[in-house]
């Protein structure tokens, strides 16, 4: 199987994804042919089954709907990283600060990386997290909102 952490991303950016992965391991700066062995195995993987797909999309549906009963405004789109839009940028990078330090690993965007006024917190599922991880993420939300005062704007 490949490292921990695989550097899968890297990889298939590098390579110009799987048709070139295997024509082109020796270009990247890093150890490309550790990353082609871990993009393979993972491929592999993902050729014989749909679960870890299927609890994917599971539990991106489930985060964001519980984000947004919460109140959250949340972007639209189906893919795993959830934009919660909060659009004043210091709360979104000071509300990222607390909610790291209560362990939830976010990152807060503001412009010029979005647009002015659009400022969000980036979010970013796993099939690897199990219910409670995603229901803790969603109370320590709420909490940090209450914290900044701003659940009413939500």
């Amino acid at each position: 199987m490949c490292p921990d952490p695989c550097p899968f991303a890297e990889t298939f950016h590098c390579h110009g994804g799987a048709s070139g992965l295997r024509e082109q391991a020796g270009t990247c700066v890093s150890d490309s042919a550790e990353n082609a062995r871990c993009a393979e195995s993972i491929l592999d993987l993902l050729s014989r089954t749909t679960a870890h797909r299927n609890r994917l999309t599971a539990n991106t549906h489930w985060f964001r709907q519980a984000m947004t009963d919460a109140g959250f405004q949340i972007r639209s789109g189906e893919h795993l990283i959830v934009p919660i839009v909060l659009g004043d940028a210091r709360l979104a990078h000071r509300m990222a600060r607390d909610l790291l330090a209560a362990g939830i690993y976010v990152v807060g965007f503001s412009f010029p990386v979005v647009p002015r006024d659009q400022a969000r917190i980036r979010v970013q599922i796993s099939a690897a997290h199990e219910p409670e991880d995603l229901e803790r993420a969603v109370a320590a939300f709420v909490e940090v909102v209450r914290v900044h005062g701003v659940i009413a704007r939500l």
